[in-house]
C-alpha cells in the first residue's frame, strides 16, 4: 500500500532524532589529540564607509563571517597555563563533566564567495595552523557542517579531505548533512559577531585621521579616505581634512 504522510513523518523524524543524538555523543566522545568542529558561513554583511568623499557616495565594502565552534581536551591545549587547566578539570569534575571545552573562532573576510575554494582557504591557512598552535599534539578532526552543494557537498572539498593528512599531517572525517541542517552551532556564534561589526560600524565616528575604532580589516575603508581627490573642476587636490 502506498505510505501516508504519518509514515513519512515517522521516518524523518526517527532519523532526525538518531543524527541528533549522533551529534551530541560524538561532541564529548573523542580521544585525546583530536577536536570536533562544526562550521559554517554567515550571509554577507557590508561595512559602509562614513565621512566619505562625494565621489565615492553610498560606498559600502561586503564581507563575510566564517564561524567555527571547535570542542578540545583541556589536557591538549598548551595556550592555557597549568593553573588554568587544573581549575577547568576541577570545575568539570564537580559537574560530572569530560574535560571537554568549546572555543568559537570567527574569520572576518572581504571574500564573499563561499565556495570549496574558501572552505579550504580558511581551514588550511587559517584553522588549522590555529589549532595546531593550541594544541600541538592534533592529529585528528571531527567536522560536521550542512550540505550545500557549492560550499560542502563537493568533489573538490572530498578530494581535499583525502589528502589533508600529506598537507597538513592530520586526519578528518566530515559529516555533511542536509542543506541548511546540521550547523546549529555556529549559527548563533556568527550571528552575534556579525551583529558586533555591525554595531562597531554603525557607531564609528572617527576622522580620516584618526582610525578610532574604525573596522581596520578591509585596506581600502581606510585607504580611500586618507587619498586626496580633485576638487571641482580644477586640479587642486585635497583629502577631507583640508577641505574643512
Amino acid at each position: 500500500p502506498r505510505c501516508g504522510w504519518f509514515q513519512q513523518f515517522c521516518e524523518h523524524h526517527n532519523l532526525s532524532r538518531y543524527m541528533d543524538d549522533q551529534k551530541k555523543h560524538k561532541r564529548r566522545k573523542f580521544l585525546q589529540g583530536c577536536v570536533h568542529v562544526v562550521e559554517d558561513f554567515s550571509e554577507n554583511g557590508s561595512i559602509t564607509v562614513k565621512l566619505e568623499h562625494q565621489t565615492r557616495y553610498y560606498e559600502t565594502h561586503s564581507y563575510t563571517l566564517v564561524g567555527c565552534v571547535v570542542d578540545s581536551h583541556v589536557e591538549d591545549r598548551v595556550d592555557l597555563s597549568d593553573e588554568e587547566r587544573a581549575a577547568l578539570i576541577a570545575l568539570l569534575d564537580a559537574n560530572n563533566l569530560p574535560h571537554i571545552i568549546t572555543d568559537t573562532h570567527i574569520m572576518l573576510s572581504e571574500g564573499t564567495v563561499h565556495d570549496p575554494a574558501a572552505v579550504m582557504h580558511f581551514n588550511g591557512k587559517v584553522l588549522i595552523p590555529k589549532l595546531k598552535e593550541m594544541i600541538p599534539t592534533l592529529k585528528h578532526m571531527h567536522l560536521t557542517t550542512d550540505g550545500a552543494p557549492t560550499q560542502f557537498m563537493h568533489k573538490d572539498l572530498y578530494f581535499w579531505i583525502s589528502r589533508c593528512k600529506r598537507l597538513y599531517g592530520i586526519t578528518m572525517d566530515w559529516v555533511i548533512g542536509a542543506a541548511a541542517h546540521s550547523k546549529d552551532l555556529s549559527d548563533s556564534e556568527c550571528g552575534g559577531a556579525k551583529h558586533s561589526v555591525d554595531t562597531k560600524n554603525v557607531e564609528h565616528s572617527a576622522s580620516d585621521e584618526v582610525r578610532g575604532d574604525r573596522i581596520s580589516t578591509v585596506p581600502e575603508v581606510i585607504a580611500h579616505l586618507r587619498t586626496p581627490y580633485p576638487v571641482g573642476y580644477g586640479t587642486t587636490k585635497k583629502t577631507m581634512k583640508q577641505k574643512k
